[in-house]
């Protein structure tokens, strides 16, 4: 009997140091993880910020061969939220400025082939009316947030 006795309090005792050392285990993993948290909310308080100073376009690019890309929510400084900045953001672009304004050569490596009478065109997404083509070089036409942009290769 006393050894039945000796067994049980053996185990007991080991049941209570591993009970302790998973508890102090798991405390100090509780200490990290909240240091962690609050390391990070600090840093998400910056964002809150600058999330503030951009608009959040659409960005649509159709290379006219079946490739279709599509950016959601790109990012742009309202102070230069423009069809041209919306671009750049998110492509490889080869431009030339003229007193009117930028024309866009190439998307990408796809530029514009004038004996195939192939352009880089935008339209901007109008509530009622679909996708409208732009009437002003790219770096004036500005967009809101929300606002939706498409950039087609384009055949006249």
């Amino acid at each position: 009997m006393s050894s039945v006795r000796s067994y049980a309090i053996v185990a007991l005792l080991v049941w209570a140091l591993l009970s302790s050392v998973t508890a102090s285990w798991l405390y100090m993993e509780n200490e990290r993880l909240r240091s962690d948290l609050r390391s990070y909310e600090s840093k998400l308080t910056g964002y809150e910020g600058r999330l503030a100073k951009a608009n959040f376009v659409d960005v649509i690019i159709d290379y006219g061969n079946g490739t279709v890309r599509v950016y959601d929510d790109v990012p742009i400084p309202k102070a230069r939220s423009t069809v041209f900045q919306a671009l750049i953001s998110v492509a490889s672009v080869k431009y030339t400025e003229y007193p009117f304004g930028i024309f866009v050569d190439s998307i990408d490596g796809v530029a514009n082939d004038p004996t195939a009478n192939r352009y880089w065109i935008y339209y901007v997404y109008i509530e009622g009316q679909g996708f409208v083509m732009g009437e002003v070089a790219a770096n004036l036409k500005l967009v809101s947030d929300g606002d939706r942009v498409s950039w087609n290769y384009t055949k006249f």
